[in-house]
């Protein structure tokens, strides 16, 4: 006979997992991203510059829009402090945003795109949209505006880059080593 709690607890370990990854994820697609465009300091200069456009953004929407997050929010881990000042507002998903601008700036920032960066950031966009839901931090409608915003601002922060970057190779040129 099958022990259901063995597999129970695997379940469990397998969702906490999940919920972790998600809780965490802007922490890990900021590291993931800067690990692969270290090479190209003006794609990482300019996602860094992306990255703190995106927060503006998100913050200056939250006041504008002024939409609450869901009642009765789920501690994940036990030294989250839920304050009424900081956390009242949820539209839109600053998680959801800074995901979906990592994955589309690294998309058109990068020559070689492998398959497997979109599967681990769609994985982690995955997981990041169930925690943020399950714990009651944003509704499904905070969720997809988040990424709709985030991919606007990747498709923005690129562009700039593009008509920026020619500037300022033209006005400092690097000097070739042999």
């Amino acid at each position: 006979m099958v022990d259901l709690s063995v597999i129970k607890e695997a379940g469990k370990t397998f969702f906490q997992s999940v919920y972790a990854v998600g809780y965490f994820s802007e922490v890990i697609i900021l590291i993931l991203t800067l690990s692969v465009l270290y090479t190209d300091i003006y794609a990482t200069i300019f996602y860094i510059i992306g990255i703190i456009f995106s927060l503006f953004i998100n913050q200056s929407l939250k006041r504008l829009i002024k939409e609450p997050r869901p009642s009765g929010p789920i501690k994940f881990l036990n030294s989250d402090k839920f304050d009424n000042k900081t956390m009242i507002y949820g539209m839109p998903s600053g998680h959801s945003q800074h995901l979906f601008f990592s994955t589309v700036y690294l998309y058109l920032s990068i020559v070689d795109f492998y398959p497997w960066y979109l599967s681990v950031y769609s994985a982690i966009g995955l997981m990041t949209m169930i925690e943020r839901y399950y714990f009651r931090n944003h509704t499904i409608l905070q969720l997809i505006v988040g990424a709709i915003i985030g991919v606007g601002v990747g498709f923005i922060v690129k562009t700039v880059r593009d008509k920026v970057k020619p500037l300022i190779v033209k006005k400092y040129p690097t000097k070739k080593v042999k």
